[in-house]
């Protein structure tokens, strides 16, 4: 139930940078079978690994287009604030989907994660929307925010 909350509820608004000194932009389209359950992040395979069953990862890991999704929404939607010094126990540690109800439509939303200690930067939902229409096909066009909704 959590796993359909916090992709709902993110992408009913349209659809995370590592740290900070790692930050990457997302503005490419992906192409159809070009990204595989090998490239996630590691902070993107612990919360798939504990959302989803056995046979759902499976098939999940046939769908390049929600991966890239999933990969977004959980290690590339918030940035860790510069100047803080964290080791990867740290950073697996967050959670981001717990944030996604006080992320704004249009401003960054600064928070204190408990789990891991590390003050993080939310993408607002504006700018996750944008980045989110770049993982549609060019070919296509951009659907509507709620037609986003991974099912």
């Amino acid at each position: 139930m959590k796993k359909l909350l916090f992709i709902a509820s993110f992408l009913v608004f349209g659809s995370l940078s590592i740290s900070a000194q790692n930050s990457q932009e997302i503005n490419v389209p992906v192409e159809e079978g070009k990204f595989s359950y090998e490239q996630l992040d590691t902070l993107t395979k612990i919360f798939l690994n504990n959302q989803f069953s056995s046979e759902e990862l499976e098939t999940l890991k046939n769908d390049p287009l929600k991966l890239r999704q999933y990969d977004y929404l959980c290690s590339k939607s918030f940035e860790i604030k510069s100047g803080q010094i964290y080791s990867l126990e740290d950073y697996l540690k967050i959670d981001v989907s717990i944030y996604d109800n006080i992320r704004t439509e249009s401003t960054i939303v600064e928070v204190q994660d408990e789990a891991s200690g590390l003050t993080l930067l939310l993408d607002s939902t504006l700018e996750a929307m944008e980045k989110l229409g770049a993982f549609f096909p060019q070919s296509t066009p951009t659907p509507a925010p709620t037609s986003k909704i991974i099912e």
